[in-house]
C-alpha cells in the first residue's frame, strides 16, 4: 500500500519544481508543498500525535 506521504515524496524526487497545487493566485511546487506538509507534521508530532492516533481536519466547503 502506498501512502499519501510516499506519493508526495516520489513526486518531490521526480519533479521538485513542477506545479503541485494552485490555491487562488498562489502556486506551489512539489518541493514547496512537501516543506509545508513537513512543518504541519512536525507540529502534530510536537503536540503528541503519533502513529495510530486519529485526528480531524475541518475545512470550509466552498
Amino acid at each position: 500500500m502506498t501512502t499519501n506521504g510516499d506519493w508526495l515524496t516520489a513526486r518531490v524526487r521526480a519533479t521538485p519544481a513542477a506545479l503541485a497545487l494552485i490555491i487562488g493566485d498562489q502556486q506551489w511546487s512539489y518541493r514547496e508543498l512537501d516543506q509545508v506538509v513537513n512543518r504541519y507534521c512536525l507540529g502534530l508530532q510536537q503536540a503528541g500525535v503519533a502513529a495510530g492516533h486519529h485526528i480531524a481536519v475541518l475545512l470550509p466547503n466552498r
